[in-house]
């Protein structure tokens, strides 16, 4: 098993902005999970809870169209913000769209026609995104009225399951999963709460195996922040990380494991280091504004957080750079940069041959800032 866990001093080089698709290290990025990772889904499908699809997909898939749909808002973040995986597709050079945005091709001028199929994501391709992350995803279980959960979540083993139905594995890809949160927010309503726990690691674990088994050779399994919340909440956190890696390194899964509690502790013992100063979520450090307590919405606002949004609006673009948190749970602008850069030094530390083989010289062009280390490196191939 290969695991690598970086460290806030690894010095690597960026890759630049623009350059030939054969400088880029990766053909491209493809993720499953939940929200941590979510750059759109629910715009293009009914979260299935009204108060949130009445900003999201309804309003989206109005005819006619709203004019910008969604209010800009959509990915559980401080937007206009990017989500970390946006970041981390934007440094090695590609995208990271939904995988329910809708192929459209302009026939003339203001006409498009629009392709859909409904779930699952069977038969012709007609949808265009690399991501499968939704948010209120478990691992394994659908959600029901009883989780509080987004209804239609998709979990993310079945997100993994239909990638495989569609298509096959590109070595030359990296896959990121980022999942087991929610199932750690019900697992104090199951009947035996660790056993579930380590069910759904054990679960996904070989779904990711099964993803590897395919064709998948660069694969970041990333962990969960066990370092904050309520002691239930930490001690179930740290059994769903032991128990991940565990079942991962017996099944042989070759991966880095992205280590987002660490990477919290660092950020929070020294935030200035990493332009942050704004590192909890409580109300006076979260950057998007709280809903009224008329629309329902109590949890989860990010979703709904824009300048131009209804619901929820981020302090400003300023404060959004500077924060941690965007609402309770879920990161702000700020965060998301550092976590996005954080994935990029990960996969270079991993696969360095991906960023110097034969036709993949990567150019540095700025200094890095935490946690990739201060300097960018040229190295030779």
């Amino acid at each position: 098993m290969r695991l690598i866990s970086i460290a806030i001093g690894c010095a690597i080089t960026l890759a630049g902005a623009a350059g030939s698709a054969s400088a880029r290290p990766f053909d491209g990025l493809w993720v499953f999970g939940d929200s941590t990772v979510d750059t759109g889904w629910y715009n293009f499908r009914p979260s299935g809870q009204s108060q949130f699809d009445q900003y999201l997909s309804t309003y989206n898939l109005a005819r006619p169209r709203h004019v910008p749909p969604t209010y800009g808002m959509g990915k559980p973040t401080s937007s206009p913000g990017p989500v970390s995986v946006e970041v981390l597709a934007g440094l090695i050079g590609t995208d990271v769209l939904p995988a329910d945005t809708p192929f459209q091709l302009g026939v003339f001028p203001g006409l498009e026609l629009i392709f859909r199929l409904p779930p699952p994501l069977t038969g012709i391709i007609n949808f265009i995104g690399t991501n499968y992350a939704t948010g209120g995803a478990r691992n394994h279980d659908v959600n029901t009225p009883t989780t509080g959960l987004f209804p239609n979540a998709v979990p993310t083993e079945t997100q993994i399951s239909n990638y495989l139905d569609r298509h096959t594995p590109d070595g030359e890809s990296l896959y990121l999963i980022s999942s087991g949160g929610n199932d750690v927010g019900v697992a104090p309503n199951m009947t035996d709460p660790t056993t579930y726990i380590t069910g759904v690691a054990d679960s996904l674990a070989a779904s990711i195996a099964t993803l590897q088994q395919r064709g998948a050779k660069h694969i970041i399994v990333a962990d969960l922040p066990e370092s904050f919340g309520t002691t239930e909440e930490q001690t179930y956190r740290h059994l769903y990380n032991t128990e991940l890696m565990s079942q991962l390194n017996t099944l042989g899964v070759r991966y880095a494991w992205g280590d987002l509690n660490g990477l919290r502790q660092q950020i929070v013992a020294n935030p200035a280091a990493f332009g942050i100063t704004h590192t909890t979520n409580d109300l006076a450090d979260r950057a998007c504004t709280t809903p009224d307590p008329s629309t329902g919405i109590t949890s989860a606002w990010a979703y709904l957080c824009s300048p131009i949004s209804p619901v929820s609006q981020p302090i400003s673009a300023t404060f959004a750079e500077q924060a941690l948190f965007a609402d309770n749970e879920h990161w702000a602008t700020g965060g998301q940069q550092i976590l996005g850069t954080y994935y990029f030094c990960l996969a270079e530390k991993t696969w360095p041959q991906q960023f110097f083989g034969i036709g993949r010289i990567i150019p540095p062009i700025v200094a890095l800032p935490p946690p990739c280390g201060g300097t960018s490196i040229a190295r030779a191939p």
